[in-house]
């Protein structure tokens, strides 16, 4: 098992909410779980920098008016469907972030998934 804050710790108290939550604890949970949290970060990142560049699209659509071939049914409805999808990405890793963040403070252990296989 890793180490408890107070063993690494043993001098150092520092309060961020007092009573529940102090530095060094936060800093020991973080080393623990930063697998669970950094990869979600970086998907987040990588989607926010897709999102932003998806939307370009959209406005030159909407600018020109542009249409499908067929239905003549306008081109933004199409394009919108890749900035909505990042969109729900993002939404969907912040909850995954904000509830990470709930079972640090409250020291239970991180959510990590459901076995696919056994």
């Amino acid at each position: 098992t890793s180490p408890s804050a107070r063993e690494l710790f043993p001098f150092r108290r520092t309060e961020i909410i007092p009573g529940v939550l102090n530095r060094e604890e936060l800093v020991v949970m973080f080393q623990r779980e930063h697998s669970t949290l950094y990869p979600l970060a970086i998907i987040d990142a990588v989607a926010l920098v897709a999102l932003y560049w998806s939307m370009h699209p959209i406005f030159t659509s909407l600018e020109f008016g542009s249409v499908t071939h067929g239905l003549r049914i306008s081109q933004v409805w199409f394009t919108l469907a890749v900035p909505l999808g990042f969109l729900l990405v993002v939404f969907r890793l912040i909850q995954s972030i904000k509830r990470d963040f709930q079972d640090l403070v409250l020291k239970r252990e991180v959510f990590k998934g459901n076995k696919l296989f056994d």
